[in-house]
Order: C-alpha cells, then structure tokens, then sequence
C-alpha cells in the first residue's frame, strides 16, 4: 500500500546522497490516481546528504499524493516543504564558484540543449535536466527553462515539459507557428511549439518511444502538453531529437528526426507537415558516424545565395540544397568540433527566431564534475555562425563568441607577462606556425609543437591542418576553456576544473614570431 504524503508548499525538497541506494520515486494524485511525476535519485537523510534537490509542485499545493517507492528504505516523512526554495548544499559545505558566462542549472544535472527559441526580446533556452542527480541518467529526463536578454546573464524558471505516462521528455526544438497552422491561438500571441522525444520505454509502465508537441499560448512562459499527442508514432525502439523547420517555398514545414543506428552509421529522416500535428515522410538518409540531436537551418553567403546546412550532435556537417523533397548534400562532412580527445562538445542546436538575421548556436560542454558543487555541466558559450565560401576549401562554417560577448568591459593589455589576475579571460593570439609557444591560463595550458605541427593539451595533441593558420581566440572561464582555430573554423571546448588555482595569464613565445596577443581580462 502506497503512502500518503500532503503536500504544504510548493517545494518539496530531497536530500541526494550519491553514494546511496538508488530508488525510483513515483507520485500520484492520492483522489483519482493520476501519475504526477516521478523520479530516480540516490536518497540520503535530513542530516547526511550531498545536496537537495528540489520538486516543484506548485500545481498539487494543498493535496494528498500517493508516496510509492521502489527499491530502498527511505525515509520521505522527514523531506522538507517550503514556498520558497531552501539552499542546495549543507551549510558546512563550502560553494564551489560558478561559471561567470557559461550556463550552468540551478541544481542537478543538465545536459542537451532544447527548443531554442526568441521571442519579444527574451532567449529561450531549454536543456535535458535531471534534477535529483548529478551523474547523467535515463530515467530522470525533463526540460528545464532559463531566460536570458543578452545570452550571457540567465535566470533559471519552472521546467517546462515533466514525465508523465507517455514516458520521460528527450530532446527536441522549438518553433513559432506564426501561421497559427495548429489552430492552437488564444491571444495576441502565436503558438510556441516544443516538439521533443517522448521516452515511453522508461515510463512506470513502458510504452514505445514517440515524439510529442506542448505549447504555450503566453509567449513561452508556460506551456501544455498537447491533447493530441503523438504527433509521430512509434518508428524505431529510440527513434528521436526532433528538429522543427518552416519552409517558405512550399509553405509547409519540415521535422528532422534521428531515426536509428545501423551499425556505425545513423539513420535519419526528414517529414513534412501542412499544419505541424500530422507528419509523413519525406525523405530518408544513413550517414556515416555521425548520430543524435539533429539541426536543420539556412544561412545566407556573401553573395546572398542561400543554403541549407544539415548538423548533427557532435558538430559535424554539410552544406547544401533542400528543395521540399529532400536535401542534397553539396560539401563533404566537415565539423565544427576539432578532434581533439579532450573535446567536450556536444548536442549543439540554434536559435529558431533570431533575430536580425543571426544564426546562434549553443552545445553541452562535457564536464568534470566540481567536487562539492550541487550542480553539473554546463553549456558552451553562445556561439555566432557564419557561412564562407573559401576559394580551396569550399563552403565551411565558422564560429565565434557572440557580439554580447565581445563587448563585454575588461582589463586589456598586449604584454606577454601582463601581471592580470581574473577569473575569466578573452585572448587573441596569432603566431607563425615556424616557432613554438606556451599560453597558460589559471591552471590551463596550451602550447604549440613547429617541428610536430601539432596543439597540445595535456596529453593530446590536435594536427593543424595544413592549408589553416595559426589563428586563436581563446575564452577562460572558472570552469572550462575554448579554443577557436583557424578563425573560427574549429572548436575545442574543454572541461577545466581550477579550484584554488593561479589566476594569472602569461604566454611564452619569440616576440619576433607573434603577429598579435592580446588579452582582457574579465572584469
């Protein structure tokens, strides 16, 4: 027989004890039996556990909910409740500092970006969160929610989406319907669509993966499931990260969907849809490796011809043609992540609705965890894309912090040995590829073979391609570095935990083969 817990508050709070028995925590409504949420954790005790996490039950306040627990004593009589959110940590425990320009969630764990969306001014970022952990997990998956007005700077809101019967809420976007197709319009704004991957198989009671659509009819502040759902029914066993795109030639809009793996390769499809609740098949493509989150956008050359670029998780693309049927590859895969060991770029999407024109993209930034922290991994820096049609290369992408970024104040200087001390850096490095270097950075280090032609970092070496220049732009935060190569053409995102580091900068190198260094420190 269940247990019967009221709820008073609107938080309820669990304390998480990593190295626990691992339990499956369901909750439904104790009046009609209706599945309210539930969850995976390794539960402590009031007075033994690593951090709390935190349930939002702002919509059960003031009702009797069923306690059914699977596997594990635990003691949830003792689980506080408040209206307002108690701190994370132990108070002996000292917090560890954040990242200053990187996303990182309040508590738990994040991983994927979702649904990225902008909307009367505001930048809407979605991530796959697991609340109750802060090691990735199946079983755990919603969206949470953060806004943002200048990308760097967010506030953490409600999730979004939650598991329910059809399974946890996997990746996914975002898309307007400024059409009002769906029919779903209450008021001055249009629909907001979030499609993503129901993950039935993980369900207390498994179903079949599908892909699903909630909506929000306030500007995406809220949102619904919609009643309808599935949007796409059961294909594959993990078919999933639908992508959402409108297609103004035929006026009908177009999802992208990882379909499965065969092998080594990766199954995806691409569908069609008049009114973006029902879907049917366009096109199918199997792609060497290259697997998961698919992205689906257009870019606009230097001669105003526009072309479609096709981008998978890892960063990895092509360039080419889509003409309502399907998409004809013009480029081999290229990638925007360097193949470097360490590299932990991942899931990147863009923004749907950006303005002025700008095509933004943001990854997870696989990461070590931080050794007392309530909270794990975080995102990349927003990035800026552009596409360049090289004479030898062809068309490529590049990318670059984002304009907010690079306005931001700092402590400038052009010395080799600055005397700076910061907790995160801009730098701008451009070297002969003759000489050898060494850039350190708190406790970071990045140093240049000439006779091996290669970057270093640790124990892995990254070869420089041989027609690419030794072009840098480097961002040190507290918890990560990034290194742009070869004016943008590649990226290395690397997890760099500095706990009561050096916070210095300071480059080695022959001054006669340094075209330009400069560094800023944050301020």
């Amino acid at each position: 027989m269940a247990a019967v817990l009221r709820l008073k508050a609107r938080y309820l709070h669990i304390p998480i004890k990593l190295s626990a028995e691992k339990a499956m925590v369901i909750l439904r409504r104790a009046d009609n039996a209706a599945l309210v949420t539930y969850f995976e954790a390794a539960i402590g005790e009031d007075h033994d556990y690593d951090f709390l996490a935190c349930w939002d039950g702002k919509d059960q306040v003031g009702t009797d909910l069923e306690l059914e627990i699977r596997g594990g004593a635990v003691e949830w009589q003792t689980w506080p409740q408040s209206n307002e959110k108690l701190p994370a940590c132990p108070a002996a425990v000292a917090v560890p500092a954040r990242p200053r320009w990187h996303f990182t969630c309040e508590r738990g764990w994040l991983n994927d970006p979702n649904g990225l969306f902008y909307y009367q001014g505001v930048y809407h970022l979605f991530f796959q969160h697991s609340p109750f952990t802060l090691q990735w997990t199946n079983r755990n998956m919603c969206w949470g929610h953060a806004v943002s007005r200048d990308l760097l700077h967010w506030q953490e809101l409600a999730p979004a989406i939650v598991p329910d019967e059809t399974g946890l809420c996997w990746s996914g976007g975002a898309l307007l319907d400024h059409q009002n197709a769906t029919g779903l319009q209450t008021d001055e704004h249009p629909p907001i669509l979030l499609f993503y991957t129901a993950a039935g198989t993980f369900a207390p009671q498994p179903v079949p993966f599908t892909q699903a659509m909630a909506y929000s009819c306030d500007g995406g502040w809220t949102f619904r499931k919609y009643q309808g759902n599935p949007v796409i029914g059961p294909l594959q066993q993990e078919s999933r990260d639908p992508k959402v795109v409108y297609y103004p030639p035929g006026r009908f809009w177009v999802m992208v969907l990882f379909i499965a793996w065969r092998g080594e390769n990766a199954q995806f499809a691409w569908f069609r849809s008049d009114d973006l609740l029902n879907w049917h098949l366009l096109q199918e493509l199997e792609v060497e490796k290259n697997g998961e989150c698919p992205d689906f956008f257009t870019l606009t050359d230097s001669a105003g011809e526009l072309k479609w670029v096709f981008m998978t998780a890892s960063g990895t693309y092509q360039i080419g043609q889509f003409d309502g049927r399907g998409f004809q590859p013009e480029t081999p895969w290229r990638s925007l992540r360097a193949d470097w060991g360490q590299n932990g770029l991942y899931a990147v999407q863009t923004w749907s609705n950006a303005p002025a024109g700008r095509c933004i993209l943001i990854g997870w930034l696989r990461s070590e965890p931080y050794p007392g922290a309530a909270f794990s991994q975080q995102m990349t820096l927003p990035l800026e894309l552009a596409l360049q049609d090289d004479a030898d290369r062809g068309y490529c992408l590049t990318a670059r912090p984002v304009a907010e970024f690079q306005d931001l104040p700092g402590v400038g200087s052009t010395d080799f040995q600055p005397g700076l001390s910061a907790d995160s850096y801009h730098v701008w490095l451009n070297t002969s590829r003759t000489a050898d270097f060494t850039l350190c950075i708190r406790s970071g280090k990045l140093q240049f073979s000439a006779r091996k032609q290669t970057l270093l970092w640790g124990d892995d070496e990254f070869l420089l391609p041989p027609d690419s220049s030794l072009e840098l732009e480097i961002v040190v935060d507290t918890m990560s570095w990034e290194v742009f190569l070869d004016g943008g053409r590649q990226l290395l995102a690397v997890s760099q935990l500095a706990i009561d580091c050096d916070r210095a900068v300071g480059l080695t190198a022959d001054p006669d083969d340094v075209r330009w260094f400069r560094v800023k420190a944050l301020v």
